[in-house]
């Protein structure tokens, strides 16, 4: 369609649209005239096989009819029902047959195998002396108890003599072990001021024995754990005694230790000034001494080196112990904050270790760097930060933490979380580290959707391996 206000070119435009338009007409117009010429053939086709099906029926049927006149069956009958009268005469003839085969085959043996069993019975009851009943049936049940009875008491015979052989070994073994005990426990008992029992003269009390030794393993084990408890106080007590640490303990606020610290180290820094300060003093000082040598002031001099040298022995002083309490304060700190991390970096530290087949074991943050640096920690202890690490175990690390803040998001809120969409995670890991982070993915799927879009179709055999037949694989 097109107005009088058009220019040429649009013109020309709109012409080779509807000539193209004509064009794909013309052209579905002759595929249709092809379908429809060709769905002609075929109908033609399934009418001659309609034709020649029913001429074969109409034979059949002529035939069949004859065949039920040859056999004096009525023409209505059936096929279906000709079928069941076949089957029943089969199954007659063959239970007919497996009658026959019954009678020859089984029953007959069975018959003289129980007239040799009423044989057999017969000459048992009269070797047992019993008198036999009117059944045959009592008569075995009551010779099968009496064979249970008699096999039973056998056993149980055997069992006994067993057992009293067991008991009578056991016992000459105790005699000769408690024969041994008595020599080898005689000097201890004479020491311990244990005597022998009144009614067995040659048995202690055992009663007292047991009390002097539970005594004697109480008192070895609150001795070996004083010693410890005190050698670790020792060691870690600076010196001091157990009764000025405990004061020291006791007086100590463990939510003062920041502010105790920042305070050791404004005064850390006033003692370095002051040290440097006492430094060009006595610089000053030796300078002046050099310079009046040999005149009268040269004493007084001397007076002023000394002072500055006793102020600086006590800023010395001060500093060595300023200095080992910020260490001891900056020590305690750092054990508290590596026992305390966050949980959000203990979690991102399994699951880096887990990407990266175990070359990293956790992450740890350097609270000393400022800003803040964060470090993975190697299997010899060795720490990497991030600008260390290859491009590939930087995507696993930000995998990891993004990962680990997803599932704390989800612990506080799992009924409103969203689906996890990953598009191409794996381009810089190696197959066996894309396992490892598609096993990542697994875990966090049992907890929300997770959707992984990816053009790399090597990965579809890592995908079903991890996550079984009932992953959900779409090609697009």
């Amino acid at each position: 369609r097109f107005d009088d206000g058009d220019s040429l070119e649009t013109l020309i435009a709109l012409a080779a649209d509807a000539l193209a338009a004509s064009a794909a007409a013309s052209v579905n117009a002759q595929a249709l005239s092809r379908q429809i010429e060709s769905g002609r053939r075929t109908l033609q086709q399934l009418r001659d096989k309609h034709l020649a099906a029913q001429a074969e029926f109409a034979q059949w049927q002529a035939g069949w009819t004859l065949s039920l006149q040859e056999i004096g069956l009525p023409p209505s009958l059936t096929a279906d029902a000709a079928e069941g009268v076949c089957a029943a005469w089969l199954d007659i003839d063959l239970a007919l047959k497996q009658m026959r085969e019954l009678r020859l085959a089984r029953i007959g043996p069975m018959q003289r195998e129980l007239a040799d069993f009423d044989a057999e019975l017969a000459a048992l009851a009269q070797a047992l002396g019993m008198a036999l009943s009117a059944s045959a049936d009592m008569d075995v049940q009551a010779l099968m108890a009496k064979l249970g009875a008699a096999q039973a008491a056998q056993q149980e015979a055997q069992r006994l003599r067993q057992e009293l052989a067991s008991y009578q070994d056991k016992a000459a073994a105790a005699g000769l072990r408690l024969s041994e005990a008595q020599v080898r426990l005689e000097p201890l008992l004479q020491s311990a001021g244990l005597s022998a029992r009144a009614d067995i003269p040659d048995l202690v009390d055992l009663s007292a024995l047991r009390d002097c030794i539970a005594a004697s393993d109480r008192r070895r084990l609150e001795t070996a754990a004083l010693e410890a408890a005190e050698h670790m106080l020792t060691e870690g007590g600076d010196g001091l005694s157990l009764a000025a640490l405990a004061l020291e303990v006791a007086a100590t606020d463990a939510t003062q230790i920041p502010l105790q610290l920042a305070e050791l180290a404004r005064q850390i820094g006033d003692l370095q000034q002051q040290s440097e300060g006492l430094a060009s003093e006595l610089n000053q000082a030796q300078i002046a001494l050099s310079s009046i040598a040999g005149q009268d002031d040269a004493a007084r001099a001397e007076g002023q080196r000394q002072d500055a040298l006793a102020k600086m022995a006590n800023a010395a002083e001060r500093y060595v112990k300023v200095y080992t309490a910020s260490r001891l304060l900056k020590w305690a700190i750092d054990r508290y904050r590596e026992t305390k991390q966050g949980p959000m970096l203990g979690r991102a530290g399994e699951i880096f270790a887990a990407l990266t087949l175990g070359s990293f074991q956790r992450l740890s943050v350097d609270f000393e760097a400022q800003p803040l640096a964060l470090h993975g920690l190697r299997a010899d202890g060795r720490l990497v930060g991030v600008a260390g690490m290859s491009e590939g175990t930087r995507d696993q690390l930000f995998m990891a933490l993004r990962l680990a803040a997803l599932e704390l998001h989800i612990g506080q809120d799992p009924v409103h979380a969203l689906p996890f969409v990953a598009d191409d995670l794996f381009i810089n890991y190696d197959d066996a580290r894309a396992e490892a982070g598609l096993r990542a993915l697994a875990v966090l799927s049992e907890r929300t959707q997770v959707i992984f879009l990816s053009h790399h179709a090597h990965l579809l055999p890592a995908v079903r391996k991890v996550f079984g037949a009932t992953v959900n694989v779409i090609g697009l």
